[in-house]
């Protein structure tokens, strides 16, 4: 996209379409943004993609390389490979994370073929950078929002966590959390317990977390500061059975993490 001429270089109807683009290259001719992106904010990746003559700096000069045209809501923008962008934004929060690497487990069967739906959980062990069975401060619970008091967590808005050993049932299982600071952060649960758990509260950070899909795939992006250790498992819950598979190994902050699940029949 060169010199693009009109206000923006490419309108996007959401980030799912803007990380579409792949591999592209972006040159400003003095003005313009190289891509709008509007509909609901969400997190998403730009993959090998460049930007040049665009603002140096995110702001609100006309002139940014993304234009995230979304008044509410916070998203990240994670950047694998190519140039990192600069940013304007209509009112959404955006965190730009660079230097992520790729973290991915494909499901099939014995006989090969990709295996869809399957169940996938990893999750961090110890000896890295996040958190992995450790216990926090306390939970407090407003209506339908727990906020954890959690030091030093290292977490960011978006990553996921399993909370375990709360007394009140709601608190406890897998949520996707927004960072308050350094030391705590907030989820929402699915219903309202109506008052604070009490019990040995821990968390573990989640990598990966759902159902594969039609090509046996589920991935995520991060930033790995250091080298994590997961340890996880592999459920199948429709017919035919399979038997669970486990998964473990290390996060690399170069490489990402890569691993094959293969599904063995329970019979």
């Amino acid at each position: 996209f060169d010199k693009n001429r009109a206000t923006t270089a490419v309108l996007a109807s959401s980030p799912a379409n803007a990380a579409l683009v792949t591999g592209s290259t972006f040159t400003s001719d003095g003005t313009g943004y190289g891509m709008e992106i509007t509909g609901t904010a969400a997190n998403m990746t730009f993959t090998n993609n460049t930007w040049s003559g665009y603002a140096g700096s995110d702001g609100s000069t006309g002139n940014e390389a993304v234009f995230v045209n979304i008044a509410s809501g916070s998203m990240n923008i994670t950047i694998t490979g190519g140039s990192t962008p600069s940013i304007r934004t209509a009112g959404c929060v955006v965190t730009v994370v660079s230097g992520a690497v790729t973290a991915a487990v494909n499901v099939k069967t014995l006989a090969g073929a990709n295996l869809q739906s399957a169940r996938v959980h990893l999750k961090a062990a110890a000896g890295g950078g996040f958190p992995a069975d450790v216990t926090v401060t306390s939970i407090t619970n407003s209506g339908t929002t727990a906020t954890v008091n959690h030091t030093a967590h290292t977490m960011a808005t978006n990553d996921k966590v399993v909370i375990k050993g709360a007394s009140l049932q709601a608190n406890n299982g897998v949520f996707t959390i927004t960072r308050i600071n350094n030391d705590s952060y907030s989820y929402t649960m699915g219903s309202t317990p109506g008052s604070n758990p009490t019990g040995t509260i821990k968390s573990t950070f989640v990598v990966l977390d759902g159902d594969s899909d039609v090509n046996g795939n589920i991935t995520m992006s991060r930033v790995f500061g250091t080298a994590q250790p997961v340890v996880g498992w592999v459920r199948f819950g429709g017919s035919p059975f399979y038997k669970p598979a486990a998964l473990g190994g290390t996060v690399s902050t170069t490489l990402g993490y890569s691993a094959n699940a293969l599904m063995i029949p329970d019979v």
